[in-house]
């Protein structure tokens, strides 16, 4: 994409996606997730989401989904929960495990795993409605970025 058009609206929306898949799949992947990988990944994800913010302002001609923005950035305040609770060894209070252990309950406890999962659904949800207002569906337009989704997961995935 930044090849053929440069860093514009779609490009932000794109990198940005690429990196928030990045983050769930790292916070997730083992019982003692890697710190420094989280908060690198989270380091970025952080950066990709205000130069987007930061590109929408300047170019007003462009717009994007108020609600998109929004769910980026509801993602980034629950991944930034998770790896403090992770990295301050922060346990669930008696209150927290038990919404937890309820059925369908535990995306409502700040900083889980459940929560992270639950704001990225919505933010895929979010891409697929249409982040970029009065154009067709990010991915639609050609399958470089599905491809580049495909190679992405291929290398960050780990033998378990």
């Amino acid at each position: 994409i930044e090849k053929a058009d440069g860093k514009n609206g779609r490009y932000h929306i794109e990198a940005m996606m690429l990196k928030a898949k990045l983050l769930v799949r790292i916070q997730s992947e083992a019982k003692s997730p890697d710190l420094a990988r989280i908060t690198d990944a989270l380091t970025n994800f952080e950066a990709s989401v205000k130069d987007m913010d930061q590109y929408f302002g300047a170019n007003p001609d462009e717009k994007i989904d108020g609600i998109f923005l929004s769910q980026s950035k509801s993602f980034l305040t629950t991944a930034k929960n998770l790896m403090r609770r992770v990295r301050d060894k922060v346990p669930y209070s008696t209150g927290e495990q038990m919404i937890m252990r309820s059925s369908g309950g535990s995306w409502m406890v700040e900083g889980s795993p459940a929560r992270l999962t639950r704001d990225y659904n919505q933010l895929v949800e979010g891409y697929n409605r249409g982040a970029l207002k009065g154009s067709a569906r990010p991915g639609k337009r050609s399958a470089a970025p599905a491809a580049s989704i495909a190679a992405s997961a291929k290398s960050t995935t780990t033998a378990r």
